[in-house]
């Protein structure tokens, strides 16, 4: 009677079991004689389990994730309006700012009333100073003189010229200007002009929004 050995292929036992001339069965791939265990509906539905409950995030890591976003608001938002704020100080400076060539011309030429924008085609009087001034988004205040009035949701400087006195060109924070530039006391930048001609800027705005060149003053 022959006797069949189990051994697993390749091993030691079976190469002297084929030296010795005796048969070998060789046992087939995932069968218990190679350690592994048999694929069966049990492990199918317990690996399939494991996967699902590797699905998706675990409710501390969703609250970490919610955490750390509510921080980083909190540093970014601040910092953002800050920005905003600073940035629209730094335009209506420039913007007031184009407005000394013109009111310089009038006081040159000894006009001293104060237009904001004469219509097209008016004729000026030999006192009157147009200044050309365009209406800004961030500022309020009506035209002044005869100037065409300021389109809905917009505002123009307020000009004084003197030709025995300081000129000031004021402009004050409204409209779409950022919130914390519109509180009454703390809302205005002005240039002003000395009897030397010299030019200075100011303003009353908190201190982190003012930008360079333009110091503390009402």
């Amino acid at each position: 009677m022959q006797i069949f050995i189990l051994f697993i292929l390749n091993s030691p036992l079976d190469s002297c079991a084929r030296k010795a001339g005796m048969p070998v069965a060789i046992a087939p791939a995932g069968s218990p004689a190679t350690g592994t265990i048999p694929a069966g509906p049990d492990l199918t539905f317990r690996r399939d389990k494991m996967k699902n409950m590797q699905k998706g995030f675990t409710l501390i890591e969703l609250m970490i994730v919610v955490a750390i976003i509510g921080i980083l608001a909190a540093v970014a938002i601040p910092q953002y309006q800050t920005y905003v704020a600073k940035s629209q100080v730094s335009r209506v400076m420039g913007e007031a700012g184009s407005l000394r060539t013109s009111s310089e011309v009038c006081l040159l030429e000894g006009r001293t009333t104060v237009h904001s924008n004469l219509p097209a085609g008016t004729d000026p009087a030999a006192t009157d100073c147009d200044l050309q001034a365009s209406a800004s988004s961030v500022l309020t205040g009506a035209a002044q003189g005869n100037g065409v009035a300021a389109p809905a949701g917009t505002g123009y400087p307020t000009v004084t010229l003197s030709g025995s006195a300081d000129s000031t060109i004021v402009a004050t924070f409204g409209n779409s200007a950022a919130a914390q530039l519109t509180t009454a006391g703390s809302n205005t930048l002005t240039w002003t002009r000395n009897q030397q001609g010299t030019w200075t800027c100011t303003t009353s705005v908190d201190s982190k929004y003012r930008p360079a060149g333009c110091g503390a003053g009402s």
